[in-house]
């Protein structure tokens, strides 16, 4: 369990070497990092294989630039420092690697879960302002990371790989995570190979859905079934939405497996006994599908056609899709809303997210991401959960928390309140036949 607690050595002990080290944040920097930190490991650990590290740049908002001029700039970092030293422990190595870049190598982590939530309560610490000279400043942050054989490679190399996840965080937009998986990363050949089967997919009849539900805590019964696409890949086997879906969004084809999961969705829905329990339906819309002008008659039309109620049909959404900058989106929710179809934010606190948003979003489910639930013994994690749920319920919405993989967990959720959960302690994702059963 990863618990943050200030830990006043928590840096590495290491002599003061000319060069070596950062004066202002009294940090080891990057060329110690090249050049010792791999044989000082090796030394604390012998029995260590894999370790953690994470490579965090932050950004300054437009205010700071126009506002100082850059000797303040320094005095912000230090404060940045000091408040990464406080909330970590003995076993995590903290590095200034450039000016607006530290690096943290845990040797506490043993997952790509603890990983992930380790990385999500680091970005959380910048939602909180800094202050100097009795003035705010907010701060945005991006943190890739990766798991690392430190035995078995250069350091030169895992700062490298550092870098890139790092970049490809950036791509996704400020205050975002991004794991590289060095097993996983898709060639340009893959990726080719993959987006040329994809557009075959459905003359061969090789996708199939499969549902997963999702319980009415309060009432504890069945509430809604969130469809899922999978793929019986003819080399491959069967391919979950993480191996193809990105592929499929950096082309057009999205649309196309967006439109047949509908019919397909409603097709089933029509004389299910779902329909007859009065069960609802959850179907995720991409920002790609939700942009399209077609997405509205087409679900109009679909609904028609089977002559399903809008209202228990509901659309998940990231919230990134709630642009309402750009007209077209918003006027494609409003009319779905108007029509009867009720929407949820998918994945809700993975990355950036704001609930004072929530205040002006047609929404009526928000869907907690898995990380809070992981680490809910943390005693912020724990305000930070019962504040959303208080705080969602007051604004007259529902909260979905996913993620839910034990006893134990179902029944925090039940003492918080919490209105429906999600997870493996209920079901894993089955096929139709099992879930009409």
């Amino acid at each position: 369990m990863i618990r943050f607690k200030p830990q006043p050595n928590a840096q590495p002990k290491i002599e003061y070497e000319t060069g070596h080290w950062d004066r202002n944040t009294n940090l080891p920097n990057q060329k110690y990092f090249l050049n010792h930190f791999g044989n000082q490991i090796s030394e604390e650990t012998t029995f260590l294989e894999e370790h953690f590290s994470f490579l965090i740049s932050i950004s300054n908002p437009d205010a700071i630039i126009s506002q100082e001029r850059n000797s303040y700039f320094e005095s912000i970092y230090v404060k940045v420092a000091d408040r990464l030293k406080k909330h970590l422990n003995r076993n995590d190595h903290l590095f200034r690697i450039e000016s607006d870049k530290f690096l943290i190598s845990s040797l506490q982590i043993d997952s790509e879960t603890k990983a992930e939530w380790f990385a999500e309560c680091i970005r959380m610490l910048f939602d909180f302002p800094f202050t100097y000279e009795e003035r705010e400043f907010h701060l945005n942050v991006n943190i890739g990371y990766t798991k690392f054989d430190l035995k078995s490679g250069s350091d030169m190399n895992a700062l490298g790989i550092l870098k890139e996840a790092l970049h490809r965080s950036c791509l996704i937009g400020p205050n975002s995570l991004f794991y590289y998986d060095q097993n996983a990363i898709i060639t340009t050949y893959e990726k080719a190979k993959i987006e040329i089967d994809l557009r075959k997919v459905l003359n061969r009849n090789e996708l199939e859905i499969h549902f997963q539900p999702i319980i009415d805590l309060k009432e504890n019964r069945f509430f809604s079934m969130e469809t899922l696409v999978r793929w019986n890949h003819p080399e491959k086997g069967k391919l979950l939405p993480g191996s193809f879906i990105s592929i499929a969004e950096s082309s057009s084809f999205i649309k196309t497996i967006g439109e047949w999961m509908i019919w397909e969705t409603f097709q089933y829905y029509e004389n299910s006994i779902l329909r007859s329990e009065n069960i609802s339906l959850s179907l995720n819309i991409s920002p790609k599908q939700l942009g399209d002008k077609n997405i509205f008659p087409l679900l109009k039309e679909a609904s028609d056609y089977y002559k399903i109620e809008p209202n228990n049909i509901i659309l998940e959404i990231v919230e990134d899709s709630f642009d309402f900058r750009k007209s077209q989106i918003s006027k494609v929710i409003t009319s779905l809303k108007d029509y009867g179809f009720k929407f949820a934010i998918d994945d809700f606190g993975k990355g950036y997210s704001s609930l004072g948003r929530l205040i002006h979003l047609p929404i009526d489910y928000i869907k907690l991401d898995k990380m809070f639930l992981f680490n809910y013994f943390q005693t912020s994690t724990r305000a930070v959960i019962t504040s959303m749920v208080n705080l969602v319920q007051a604004m007259g919405k529902s909260i979905i928390v996913e993620g839910v993989e034990n006893e134990t967990q179902h029944n925090l959720l039940k003492e918080l309140n919490c209105d429906f959960g999600q997870g493996y302690y209920y079901s894993h994702p089955m096929e139709i036949e099992l879930a009409e059963n």
